[in-house]
């Protein structure tokens, strides 16, 4: 990456169905306010949703897992109502390469210990997971930048096959999102259609509005 120039790294997770590759407007913060490592995120609503969330713990701003996190306190509200621990981690952050060198090295991020049931043949027994997460590089920023986004626009994660996070679930609201990114051109399509965008079209507000002008009634793909 030096040789090609690059200074600034993104870095998102797979099972996220609405990442934003390269936010433009996450990245400007990034560099603008010469954070070396920024992270993106969205509010919790959820006590019980499966994702970690940044807190300052001391003088440090850190990322808890939620499996870490005791259920009393994960449901903590705050006096106007939103929850205490509510800023989210997407597992979008963006770093400068200079501290990514500094984080180089297997014994850098801490080990955590997850308990899960495995399958063992037929039946399920509990495992130890041993596991490293890239947020733990946060704490070791001394700038760091915490970005919050829009959860409809940025984040729908893919964690289940059944009940919530699931991939029904993703889909129906990327579809929510490119209905949204239509209408904002002055276009629309009927709930009940579905729609796909290609990235080059989110990018590009003229060629969207054409294409959405162009779009066949009944249609399921704007591409």
């Amino acid at each position: 990456m030096r040789g090609l120039g690059v200074h600034h790294v993104f870095y998102f997770q797979v099972d996220n169905a609405l990442v934003p590759i390269a936010d433009p407007g996450f990245l400007a913060a990034h560099v603008v306010r010469s954070s070396q490592m920024s992270t993106m995120v969205v509010e919790k609503e959820d006590p019980e949703e499966r994702v970690g969330v940044l807190a300052r713990v001391g003088d440090e701003l850190r990322v808890i897992e939620y499996s870490e996190i005791s259920a009393d306190l994960a449901a903590t509200r705050t006096p106007e109502g939103p929850l205490l621990l509510r800023a989210a981690n997407t597992g979008m952050h963006a770093f400068t390469l200079d501290f990514l060198e500094q984080m180089g090295g297997d014994d850098v991020l801490p080990l955590h210990t997850a308990f899960k049931p495995v399958l063992h043949g037929d039946t399920e027994v509990e495992g130890v997971k041993m596991e490293r997460f890239v947020f733990d590089a946060l704490h070791r920023a001394s700038r760091a930048l915490v970005y919050q986004a829009p959860r409809a626009d940025v984040f729908s994660a893919v964690k289940s096959a059944e009940g919530t996070d699931t991939p029904a679930a993703a889909r129906e609201a990327m579809m929510a999102f490119y209905r949204r990114k239509v209408e904002e051109v002055g276009g629309s399509i009927p709930q009940e259609e579905g729609v796909e965008l290609s990235p080059r079209l989110l990018s590009d507000r003229a060629a969207l509005r054409a294409a959405a002008d162009a779009r066949e009634p009944g249609a399921p793909l704007v591409a």
